[in-house]
């Protein structure tokens, strides 16, 4: 299999937390990783999991809060924005937020009202999609659109990128103004 660009830093973190070797946790296998995931209701399996931590797959934006929360750690930590990783920070709301329910991806809303948060200073889906380009993301007007509409997944790789460009934190991207995650379950 090839390798792709993936977010080493949150694979890493993974792999790490995985093994147990975080808050002294008993070490997990991939298998019993999957298991976990599909006790939480999440559709990761073992063969994912393995392409992620081997590097053949990027990690998505949404699986980024399901292995925040199976391994209990804080969403933050995973991304590489902290280095504590004590316990979850994430307070879940009760329901998912009916906009979120049938989307691929939870980024593509936020990323929209970044580009168009200021009237100056705004940028178009072709200009976003140039930029992305020029930064070795090769991605169209369309790609973007399907971002938006949440028909299209999103990499971290990707939206890092995007927080780049944007001049958005990666975790405005996914909260948006939001207090609160969405639920994942």
């Amino acid at each position: 299999k090839k390798k792709v660009l993936s977010d080493k830093t949150c694979i890493e973190r993974i792999i790490f937390d995985r093994k147990g070797k975080g808050d002294k946790k008993a070490a997990l296998s991939q298998e019993a990783l999957a298991i976990k995931f599909r006790t939480s209701n999440c559709k990761i399996s073992r063969d994912t999991i393995a392409d992620i931590e081997s590097g053949v797959r990027d990690i998505f934006d949404i699986e980024v809060f399901w292995f925040a929360k199976v391994l209990e750690v804080p969403l933050n930590y995973l991304l590489g924005l902290t280095d504590c990783c004590d316990g979850p920070d994430l307070e879940y709301e009760s329901e998912i937020d009916s906009a979120l329910k049938n989307r691929k991806n939870i980024c593509g809303t936020w990323i929209r009202y970044a580009r168009y948060e200021r009237e100056t200073d705004s940028i178009s889906q072709y200009e976003l999609a140039e930029k992305m380009t020029e930064l070795g993301i090769k991605m169209s007007y369309y790609t973007i659109l399907y971002i938006e509409n949440g028909t299209r997944r999103v990499s971290l790789t990707e939206l890092k990128y995007f927080s780049q460009i944007l001049g958005k934190s990666i975790e405005f991207l996914l909260k948006g103004t939001k207090q609160k995650l969405p639920n994942i379950e």
